[in-house]
């Protein structure tokens, strides 16, 4: 098992794509899918794997 710490900055990340959502239930769905994101973007990072988040489509 690996465990991603979803410290202040994963938050703030899936914060930042919240807020650009007006339905709340799609807001939720969008934070919830930043917040993995964040999470593979980490392991990969653990890996050596280069990774560009700022052009995922998430």
């Amino acid at each position: 098992m690996f465990t991603v710490p979803l410290f202040f900055e994963a938050h703030s990340f899936a914060r930042r794509y919240y807020r650009q959502q007006s339905n709340p239930h799609q807001a939720k769905q969008v934070y919830l899918n930043s917040l993995a994101v964040y999470a593979v973007d980490f392991y990969m990072q653990c890996l050596e794997v280069e990774t560009d988040v700022e052009k995922s489509d998430s």
